[in-house]
């Protein structure tokens, strides 16, 4: 996982918010997800950034059920 991909995927899901494209507001969601779980299964000695990785994976989390709620999908 690059840091910079998911920046890069979470500046697109705002964009995806801000033009009602409530999909790819979850996809990029979902792409960022996959990238943390990624990179946590790589961290074995830093609780660091697994703990900075878990606070990434809460606001995703809480993107991606915006997305569904705005998506009419609750």
């Amino acid at each position: 996982m690059d840091y910079t991909d998911v920046l890069l995927c979470l500046t697109q899901a705002k964009q995806s918010y801000s033009s009602g494209n409530y999909n790819d507001m979850k996809s990029n969601g979902a792409i960022v997800m996959k990238d943390v779980q990624d990179c946590n299964s790589k961290a074995y000695d830093s609780p660091e950034l697994t703990r900075n990785n878990q606070d990434l994976e809460d606001v995703t989390m809480i993107i991606m059920i915006l997305a569904n709620f705005l998506a009419g999908k609750y």
